[in-house]
């Protein structure tokens, strides 16, 4: 009897021990990792650089930012002939954005880009475009210059 008490013992030291050694670990297993990636925006750039998708784009971001809450950015070295800048905005949690170069536009805004929206520049040179979300809201913003 004390002989099968020994090894069931073992038996369950060994298992603690492993899954004490997986769950510890310094590396992230896949289930933090997913949990934490399931939480953020994802870039759109993602997206705006996959020649298979409809945001497709090759034109380099005059924009490219991560940010929380409300935030306003400097735009600067735009390409000659930029006419107007298509934003794109993907956030998380869920949420509604305003986005403002003079104009405004806005949507709703998830961690995959869904939408985006192209405002005219007013007079070329430097600009500054505000995005504007709860505080608590983590996004990306990604502008790029358009000739049309």
């Amino acid at each position: 009897m004390q002989k099968h008490y020994r090894i069931a013992t073992a038996t369950f030291l060994s298992v603690v021990a492993i899954g004490g050694v997986v769950g510890c670990s310094g590396h992230p297993g896949a289930t933090a990792h997913t949990t934490l990636s399931a939480k953020a925006p994802i870039d759109p750039l993602v997206r705006i650089t996959d020649k298979s998708d409809d945001f497709y784009s090759d034109a380099q971001p005059v924009v490219h930012e991560l940010g929380r809450g409300t935030k306003t950015f400097d735009i600067g070295g735009l390409p000659a002939g930029t006419k107007r800048i298509t934003f794109y905005v993907s956030c998380a949690p869920d949420s509604h954005y305003e986005v403002t170069m003079g104009k405004t536009f806005a949507g709703p805004c998830e961690r995959i880009v869904g939408n985006s929206g192209g405002i005219p520049l007013d007079g070329g040179g430097d600009a500054h475009v505000t995005v504007k979300l709860p505080a608590q809201t983590q996004f990306w913003l990604v502008g790029i210059p358009d000739e049309d």
